[in-house]
């Protein structure tokens, strides 16, 4: 009796392990990061696993397909002591992996060839071009924009980013290629993948 008690135990413990490990495993969403920022309210406007719905992505879908998007989502951001409406909006791109958030962030300022894209004060690589700030951290991509048609002060921008940047403890792995160039002589602005 006891040994029975004791292999159904065993199985009952082995198969609770088995069902609890992937969700510790598995990488947390941008939700309970937005939990954590303090200062601000943040809607979600949309989401999807793909990006066949109207959500103006400006890549094609090989490049998308490339770096293997996860996750899309759409917020809108409020700073908490304003009563007005919705004063940014941001887009959340979560790739496979960081390279993949890297790759996007390399592709985006291309979009554009005319625009000279500027760089903020933050401690991620960034890109403000079109009165919009694009970012990269971990494997999430972030792009962060007016939600109305008045222009928003680029000290705004960069005011959300550093606060939503501090509470991401997550890594900017660059691709191997990007580490291993000689620095004296390295662009930033240069550094790009190619779909291929």
């Amino acid at each position: 009796m006891l040994s029975i008690w004791i292999k159904t135990s065993t199985m009952l413990g082995l198969f609770s392990v088995l069902f609890l490990v992937p969700p510790l495993l598995a990488q947390g969403t941008i939700q309970q990061y937005f939990d954590q920022l303090e200062g601000y309210q943040v809607e979600n406007l949309a989401e999807s696993t793909t990006l066949e719905w109207d959500f103006d992505s400006p890549f094609e879908s090989q490049v998308i397909d490339e770096f293997i998007l996860f996750h899309y989502s759409r917020w809108a951001v409020r700073a908490v002591d304003s009563a007005s409406h919705p004063a940014l909006e941001l887009e959340v791109y979560e790739m496979q992996d960081p390279q993949g958030a890297f790759g996007v962030f390399s592709n985006w300022n291309h979009l554009n060839p005319d625009s000279l894209p500027q760089r903020l004060n933050l401690p991620v690589d960034n890109y403000y071009l079109d009165e919009s700030l694009i970012f990269w951290r971990g494997a999430y991509f972030f792009h962060l924009n007016p939600a109305n048609p008045e222009p928003v002060d680029p000290d705004k921008l960069e005011s959300f980013s550093r606060a939503f940047i501090e509470i991401l403890p997550l890594l900017n792995l660059h691709p191997l290629t990007v580490i291993h160039l000689p620095q004296g002589n390295l662009i930033r602005g240069s550094v790009r993948f190619y779909l291929g």
